[in-house]
């Protein structure tokens, strides 16, 4: 997405590690507002929901733990983080080995 010919930054920060075993740590900048933060699996399904709510403005980091909203280990497999950020939004995949 450009904006006057120049590119916007995205204020997404890639998960670290990608792949990872028992954790994933990702960030992201915050221009101050409704945020949510959702992991969802390739079909569609949500896994885990990490943030949802208002915040102000700055940078945050995340851990995923791939565990589910009940707290249960989810399988081996790639996962959709979903990310909106006031009016955009932003995906990352990841991909959990077990």
């Amino acid at each position: 997405t450009t904006v006057g010919g120049e590119p916007l930054q995205v204020p997404v920060f890639a998960p670290r590690p990608n792949p990872f075993n028992s954790h994933t740590e990702f960030g992201f900048y915050s221009e101050g507002g409704a945020t949510e933060v959702t992991v969802y699996s390739v079909l569609g399904q949500p896994v885990r929901q990490l943030v949802n709510r208002a915040l102000s403005v700055g940078y945050y980091s995340r851990i995923w733990d791939g565990r589910d909203n009940a707290g249960n280990p989810v399988g081996t497999g790639v996962y959709l983080i979903h990310f909106q950020i006031g009016l955009s939004t932003y995906t990352h995949r990841v991909a959990l080995l077990r």
